[in-house]
């Protein structure tokens, strides 16, 4: 599964055969840059693309044969051979969706003793929208206003 990921302050990153821990993120603050992590898969090289899903394009949740082609292709495609991706220098647009699609090529992976037959893998992430509004503090109150009196009790246990 691809996940993304947005981190405040440094970039995104993942150690060989590491797991990833945090939830995928929905919302990114950020309009010029995007991580995407996908951990469990074990391909030797990735190419991938930030793509923007204005839903006219298909459906991108069967992923891409080639992401290089698609017409919302955000940037240049790129290709990796690490586990994550970190994308700098996008001009990505206050609530709009985007998605990173992969794909990896089918691949035999030889491992000692055996062979790792790997079909081709292509998959987009689920997306993520920029939301680049600031949060602004909210009010809570009991009751049903701001003016609204009430009252606390405790009940004791009695033992008889």
């Amino acid at each position: 599964m691809l996940c993304f990921a947005f981190v405040l302050s440094d970039p995104v990153a993942l150690e060989e055969n590491a797991g990833w821990v945090l939830p995928d993120a929905d919302y990114t603050p950020y309009s010029n840059r995007l991580s995407a992590v996908w951990a469990d898969l074990r391909y030797n090289t990735y190419t991938y693309a930030v793509i923007e899903d204005s839903g006219s394009f298909g459906n991108l949740d069967t992923g891409l044969q080639n992401p290089c082609n698609h017409e919302g292709l955000v940037g240049e495609c790129h290709t990796t051979e690490d586990n994550f991706i970190n994308v700098y220098d996008l001009a990505l647009t206050h609530g709009q969706l985007y998605r990173i699609c992969i794909n990896a090529s089918a691949t035999v992976l030889n491992r000692e003793g055996w062979k790792d037959n790997l079909e081709e893998f292509k998959e987009c992430t689920d997306g993520v929208v920029v939301d680049t509004t600031p949060p602004e503090p909210g009010t809570v109150w009991i009751g049903y206003g701001t003016g609204s009196r009430y009252q606390v009790s405790h009940v004791a246990k009695i033992q008889m």
